[in-house]
């Protein structure tokens, strides 16, 4: 059995230095608040393996422009 992958609540709230972010295809969902108020992310590449983004998972990104 393939045990789901998540990006865990919370876990990247608040970093300032991330600026561009690959999800690999290994991952399956985003939690809540995952990359909240990342000021500085401006792209991220989000695979098709994604079923479910949590609530206000990029809430704050404000540079973020592409998806």
């Amino acid at each position: 059995l393939l045990k789901e992958q998540t990006i865990t609540k919370d876990l990247f709230n608040g970093n300032k230095k991330i600026k561009r972010i690959s999800i690999p295809s290994t991952i399956t969902s985003i939690e809540d608040h995952a990359f909240e108020s990342c000021s500085s992310l401006i792209e991220i590449s989000i695979p098709s393996s994604i079923i479910s983004i949590g609530e206000k998972a990029f809430s704050g990104c404000s540079l973020l422009a592409q998806i």
